[in-house]
């Protein structure tokens, strides 16, 4: 709670700014943001559309590079375990990012560990992102009957 809540409530301070058109106001509070939790996913899937909806495109890319590189750095270190699978393809999935390596770290996850839903809901996203929505059906549906 020592690091997500500070970095959340910023996370929402960046927001706040973005949608009322302060872009650099909220890069300076997302970069604080990132000074607290540096994988912090949750403000990279929130601010990195409204940075490119801006035209702030260099800006959504460097966000999106900050965010998953402790990341990738976890995947690297642990590449067959599915715990920095998951986020890695989420964070791609609902950034818009990497569709296609989203499906590859989500499958592998869903490999690794097939009785964990949110793996198979993760799965369904980066599918869907990837354009492959008939599979993106089927993998909702086995997070579903999971649960």
């Amino acid at each position: 709670a020592y690091i997500t809540v500070p970095s959340y409530l910023r996370k929402l301070r960046a927001v706040g700014l973005a949608r009322a058109g302060k872009m650099d106001e909220a890069l300076e509070v997302a970069k604080d943001s990132l000074s607290c939790w540096s994988s912090n996913l949750d403000l990279a899937i929130a601010l990195v559309p409204l940075l490119e909806k801006a035209g702030k495109k260099a800006e959504a890319a460097r966000l999106y590079r900050d965010v998953q590189a402790p990341q990738e750095a976890l995947l690297k270190g642990h590449p067959k375990s599915p715990l920095p699978l998951n986020p890695r393809a989420w964070l791609a999935a609902a950034c818009r990012r990497e569709p296609h390596r989203a499906v590859q770290w989500a499958e592998k996850a869903v490999k690794l560990s097939p009785g964990t839903s949110a793996y198979h809901d993760t799965h369904a996203e980066a599918l869907f992102q990837a354009g492959k929505k008939a599979e993106a059906v089927a993998a909702i549906k086995k997070a579903i009957a999971i649960d």
